[in-house]
C-alpha cells in the first residue's frame, strides 16, 4: 500500500486530531463533498504515504 487517506468533516475537531496525531499530512478541503439531511458539508483531507514513514 502506497497511500492512506482520511477525510473528516470540517469543524469536527475530535476526528481531525486523529490523522494529525498519526503523522498524516493535511492536503486541503473538498468543498461540499458530503451530503447529509439535505445539507452539504466540506471535508478536510489528510494523507500518509509509504515514503512518509
Amino acid at each position: 500500500m502506497n497511500r492512506i487517506q482520511i477525510k473528516v468533516a470540517t469543524g469536527n475537531e475530535k476526528s481531525r486530531a486523529i490523522p494529525l496525531r498519526l503523522g498524516f499530512q493535511y492536503e486541503g478541503i473538498e468543498r461540499q463533498r458530503e451530503r447529509c439531511n439535505n445539507q452539504y458539508f466540506d471535508l478536510q483531507v489528510f494523507s500518509l504515504l509509504k515514503t512518509d514513514t
